[in-house]
């Protein structure tokens, strides 16, 4: 395993487009790292020059303090799966897995010998001798990992793996990779812009937007404390409530909204995720616009004049569409962003 520091990471294509500005990050050895963002915010050309594939316009990649610009992506030592399984269609889940073994010279009985093993770990003995067609996807997946962990390389590097898949096999095989991880211990960085694969796998998580690294935290602190706008609306499901008002006299304003708010007086984002308003008598009146039961909770809608907040409640509730509420958002779970910068408010 291999700690890996990028320092100054910049991207820039002809045209003038900028994919990465100035991206510093550290990964310890071992480490299990998501990184996480919206399609285009730069989170797979950042893997990517991890990798060796794609070449910075600025910036240093260093494996254990020694920098690795400049060498082949053969020479880096590192394993990458991606969203698209790539395995060959003509050789059985053996061959497939015994390939970058064979391409690296390893001799005959110790690539049986690690093959072996492979399929072993991720449960693909009884596999070995069909090939790609007669996989499922998820099957396919634990190939292309196997792959990569044939080779016992000092990073993995994984772009989108479970895109592909449907929602209960990603859920299996979230858990498969991070079991494996645990095993192996190898470092790893995964990419996703799955807000949920980011939350439960990653020991740490990296939010990108435009280029730009804006929090790197444990997942917990992460959606605790977001540092920006932007990250506390796109970590969390269902998403922060996020409500542009006024703060005058220590009151924040917003359509019926009335809170009380330490941050400077000026215009000012409320942040609240919809399991941290409550229903009480003291609240906002509000009026109930949607409903959606899911069965262990349901969610409504509420305006609040023109402002809408969504509502996260523990099982069936009997609240129907053009009901009027009184909401209340508990105080010590509000969050403050300033509206020009995004940047949080502290208070």
């Amino acid at each position: 395993m291999a700690r890996v520091e990028l320092t100054g990471i910049s991207k820039r294509y002809t045209g003038g487009t900028v994919a990465l500005d100035a991206v510093d990050l550290e990964v310890a050895a071992g480490e299990f790292l998501v990184l996480v963002g919206p399609s285009g915010c730069g989170k797979s050309t950042l893997l990517r020059i991890v990798a060796g594939l794609v070449e910075a316009s600025a910036g240093d990649v260093r494996f254990d303090g020694e920098s690795v610009v400049g060498l082949e992506a053969g020479q880096r030592d590192v394993a990458m799966v991606f969203q698209n399984y790539a395995l060959y269609p003509h050789m059985s889940v053996a061959k497939n897995l015994a390939f970058p073994l064979r391409l690296a010279g390893v001799a005959r009985a110790e690539r049986r010998r690690r093959v072996a093993e492979t399929a072993e770990l991720l449960g693909l003995t009884e596999l070995l001798k069909r090939k790609p067609a007669q996989l499922s996807g998820g099957q396919m997946q634990r190939v292309a990992v196997g792959r990569a962990i044939v080779r016992n390389p000092r990073v993995f590097l994984f772009d989108e793996p479970l895109s592909n898949l449907d929602a209960k096999l990603r859920g299996e095989m979230r858990g498969e990779l991070r079991a494996l991880h645990e095993r192996l211990g190898i470092t790893t960085l995964y990419v996703t812009h799955d807000q949920a694969e980011a939350m439960t796998l990653g020991s740490r998580v990296c939010v990108l937007e435009s280029g730009r690294i804006l929090q790197v935290g444990n997942p917990l602190e992460v959606f605790e404390r977001p540092a920006a706008r932007f990250v506390a609306g796109f970590i969390g499901s269902p998403p922060m409530n996020l409500v542009a008002g006024v703060a005058r006299d220590g009151v924040f304003e917003a359509g019926t909204l009335r809170l009380p708010t330490a941050a400077p007086a000026g215009p000012l984002v409320l942040g609240v995720r919809p399991h941290d308003i409550e229903i009480g008598a003291d609240g906002s009146e509000a009026e109930v616009i949607d409903v959606e039961r899911l069965g262990t909770s349901t969610q409504l809608v509420c305006a609040l004049g023109p402002v809408r907040l969504t509502l996260a409640c523990e099982g069936h509730v009997t609240t129907e569409r053009g009901e009027r509420l009184r909401l209340r958002p508990r105080p010590e779970r509000l969050h403050w962003f300033d509206p020009e910068s995004g940047a949080r408010v502290p208070t």
